[in-house]
C-alpha cells in the first residue's frame, strides 16, 4: 500500500501549497498514478524484467528468477534503486 505524506511544493503560477501526495512503496518520491512505485523504481523494475529475459535466453532457459536476481544484486554495476527493487521482489515472494 502506498504511503501518504503531507508534502509542500511549488505549483506553477501559485504559492507554496500543502498537498497530499501518495509516495512510492520504496522511497519518499511521489508514486506514478498507475503503480505503487515512483518513476525511478518503475524503471528499475522494467530493467530487471528485461535483464531476466536476456539472462534466461543466455542461460538457455536454465536460470530461475531467484538465481538471476542473486547474480544481478552482486554486480558492482548494479545501482541502489535496482537493489531496492530486488529486495522488494524477494519480500513479496516474486523470485522463485
Amino acid at each position: 500500500m502506498a504511503k501518504r505524506s503531507l508534502v509542500s511544493y511549488q505549483r506553477k503560477g501559485s504559492s507554496l501549497v500543502d498537498d497530499m501526495v501518495e509516495q512510492c512503496s520504496l522511497c519518499e518520491m511521489p508514486k506514478e498514478s498507475s503503480s505503487e512505485f515512483c518513476s525511478l523504481h518503475n524503471t528499475a523494475l522494467r530493467n530487471l524484467e528485461n535483464a531476466f529475459s536476456s539472462w534466461n535466453k543466455a542461460y538457455d532457459g536454465k536460470i530461475s528468477k531467484k538465481e538471476c536476481l542473486d547474480k544481478i544484486e552482486t554486480l558492482a554495476e548494479t545501482g541502489q534503486s535496482v537493489k531496492e527493487m530486488i529486495r522488494c521482489i524477494r519480500g513479496k515472494g516474486g523470485a522463485t
